[in-house]
């Protein structure tokens, strides 16, 4: 009976780990109601105040390494098609920003940029804007499999150091509101 139960268990785990041929996400990105301000504060890496200086749409071999880009174009295993897939296919929307002010994170430079998928299915954040001031609650990441490999449990998009703060649409960035200032300042004494 244990060995039984042992191999349907194997036999789901395999099924789960096979990756679907379509190589995407299947649903349009549903976020959780936006949270509060103290939630977003804890559950994000980097929080800035800044000005939108140019927004570029790149490939998302642009963002990733060279070791990275040679183990896709490399890797033998079947569900590395997807990534593959999703080295050719995908884009990624980089916006450089002037800092204006941290309120929360390491961050040294006065100009950074931060990454959003492309694709309402990724949860793009669609509403950048040049010249506009936003307050950005931004993940810090090693990789960006998060926004294009759902499945894999593998680290195929390592970023470039410069090109590791990305946001999206389930964040609670926005347009620079004097209140919302307010709110961080007070949560960051």
């Amino acid at each position: 009976m244990k060995n039984w139960i042992l191999f349907i268990v194997i036999l789901m785990s395999v099924n789960t780990l096979a990756q679907n041929e379509y190589c995407d996400f299947k649903e349009e990105c549903v976020c959780d109601s936006i949270r509060d301000v103290s939630y977003s504060v804890q559950h994000s890496d980097v929080i800035i105040h800044a000005m939108v200086i140019k927004i570029d749409t790149v490939s998302i071999e642009q963002t990733i390494t060279h070791e990275s880009i040679l183990q896709i174009k490399n890797d033998t295993l079947s569900k590395s098609d997807c990534a593959k897939k999703v080295l050719e296919n995908k884009k990624v929307i980089k916006v450089k920003v002037r800092v204006l002010a941290i309120f929360k994170g390491k961050i040294k430079a006065k100009e950074i940029f931060i990454q959003t998928p492309l694709g309402q299915k990724s949860c793009e954040y669609s509403n950048f804007k040049l010249n506009q001031e936003f307050i950005i609650y931004g993940t810090q990441n090693e990789t960006a499999d998060i926004y294009f490999l759902w499945t894999f449990d593998l680290d195929y998009f390592k970023l470039k150091p410069k090109y590791s703060i990305w946001t999206n649409k389930c964040k609670r960035t926005m347009l620079v509101q004097e209140s919302e200032i307010n709110k961080l300042r007070e949560l960051k004494k």
